[in-house]
Parts: structure tokens; C-alpha cells; sequence
């Protein structure tokens, strides 16, 4: 095992992949197969992530895949096999990496488009952890699990608690952006589906929203984008600030505001 996680810990994924594997096949009977199995996923997420970021190394398949299978999303196929091998080794009750094993099996439900298993993953943790570190991770992987399966209004909810405990950096400007965009997409489903019996109730709510979500558009788009990655020295930079100022003036247009819309697309 230490000879395969030497080339694991160089991120030679392609190489170490098909070598674990021939270690669980030799060691059918193997206690620690969770030293194994762990590793063995994150081989596959890395594989996948190479895939969808168009990356050139040929990704390995492991033993057992067909030339059809490979063919039909060679980033799925990896990620669906991350997900077997994540399971197995939560399987063992001492193995250490639980946590980070845990948020990795929902990050890539997550991107399988299994929103409802990322979603109970995700809980999972946040029901279980005390850790700010776990928190906010497993709080963003949760309120993207709502948005995109356009459950806006929970994952609004779930954004806010990110926001309200996260110190800074990329997932707080990552999460008021978000926030941000769930606000405007609710209160964009509320208007297509017409009048309903509780409209006088839920107005003031819906004003609330819009305005929560103006000012957060405001706040972002104020911003400074970042440069090669990184900010100017004295000013507050977003990677999202070119994007919240369109959205700022569809927020706008849409609270009526049509003055202050073109005011945005302006600038």
C-alpha cells in the first residue's frame, strides 16, 4: 500500500487507480480495506473532475469497465464508481477519514445530479458536526443541493446559515452571491404561476425578499474583480461582481424599478 500511495500523494490518479485495485483484488480478505477503498474513490473524483475540466490525461477506468460504458460520460462513470468505494470504506466504523469521506460522497451525488441523496448527505453532517471548517462546506454542499433542483426557497434558508457563520473568503462571497440569485429565482417561480389565494399574506414576505435581494446584488456587484486571483490591497473583492451587476438590474426591473434597472445595465 505504501508503494501505491506514494504515486497517490505525487496526484499520478491515472497511475495509482488501476494499482489499488489489483491490491483489493489480491486482498480480497483485507481488514484495512477502507486504507484501500478511500483513496481508491478519491482517485475516480480527481479523474472526474480532470474529465469535466477537459483536462488531457486519459483517465483510468479500472478493472471491469467496458469500452460502451467509458463512452457514454467518462466523468459520471468515475464519479459513480468514487461513490461505491466511498461507501464501502464507511462501512468500517473506525476508519479516520469519515468526515472528509462523507463531504466527498456528497460532492459527487452532488455532481451525479442525485440532489436528494447529496442533500441527506449533506444533513448528515451538519446534524453531527461542531466544526465551523465542517460546517460551511457541508452547508454550501447542502444549499446547492436545493438550488439546483430550483428548490429556491430552501435553499435561500440555506444559504443564509452559510452566510451567517462562514468568517470570509471564497465560500462567504460564493454563498452571498448564491443567496442572492435563489432570492431572485424564487421570486422569479412566484411571479410565473400567477395570483394565489394567499397573495395578500406572502406580499410583504415577497417584498422582503426582493429587497434582501437587491441589496445583496448591490453590496457584490460594489466589489472589485479579482485579477489573476487576487485583489488589489485595500478593496473587497468577489469573483462574482461582473455577474451580480446584470443581476442587480433584472432585480431591479423586476421590483419595478425601472429607473434604477437602467441605471445597471448601464454601468
Amino acid at each position: 500500500i505504501l508503494k501505491v500511495n506514494y504515486v497517490f500523494n505525487r496526484e499520478l490518479y491515472d497511475l495509482a487507480l488501476p494499482r489499488y485495485v489489483k491490491l483489493l483484488a489480491e486482498n480480497p480478505d483485507y481488514e484495512r480495506a477502507d486504507l484501500i477503498h478511500y483513496p481508491l474513490a478519491l482517485c475516480h473524483y480527481n479523474l472526474a473532475t480532470q474529465e469535466k475540466g477537459g483536462a488531457k490525461r486519459k483517465a483510468g477506468t479500472g478493472a471491469g469497465s467496458s469500452a460502451a460504458e467509458a463512452a457514454e460520460d467518462p466523468a459520471k462513470n468515475q464519479l459513480r464508481r468514487a461513490v461505491t468505494h466511498l461507501k464501502e470504506a464507511l462501512k468500517r466504523k473506525e476508519f479516520e477519514s469519515r468526515s472528509e469521506a462523507t463531504r466527498l460522497l456528497g460532492q459527487c451525488l452532488l455532481l451525479l445530479e442525485d440532489f436528494d441523496g447529496a442533500a441527506k448527505t449533506f444533513q448528515w453532517i451538519l446534524e453531527r458536526s461542531q466544526d465551523a471548517k465542517e460546517a460551511v462546506p457541508a452547508g454550501l454542499g447542502l444549499a446547492d443541493s436545493h438550488y439546483f433542483r430550483a428548490d429556491y426557497a430552501r435553499a435561500a434558508d440555506a444559504y443564509r446559515k452559510v452566510v451567517a457563520v462562514c468568517p470570509g473568503g471564497d465560500d462567504l462571497d460564493r454563498a452571498e452571491f448564491y443567496l442572492a440569485m435563489s432570492l431572485y429565482r424564487d421570486g422569479e417561480a412566484a411571479a410565473a404561476s400567477g395570483p394565489r389565494s394567499d397573495a395578500g399574506k406572502n406580499a410583504d414576505q415577497r417584498a422582503r425578499s426582493a429587497a434582501e435581494c437587491i441589496r445583496l446584488f448591490e453590496t457584490i456587484a460594489g466589489k472589485t474583480v479579482p485579477e489573476n486571483g487576487a485583489t488589489p490591497a485595500g478593496k473587497a473583492g468577489s469573483r462574482h461582481a461582473l455577474e451580480s451587476r446584470y443581476m442587480l438590474a433584472l432585480a431591479r426591473q423586476a421590483a419595478g424599478d425601472s429607473e434604477g434597472a437602467a441605471e445597471a445595465f448601464r454601468a
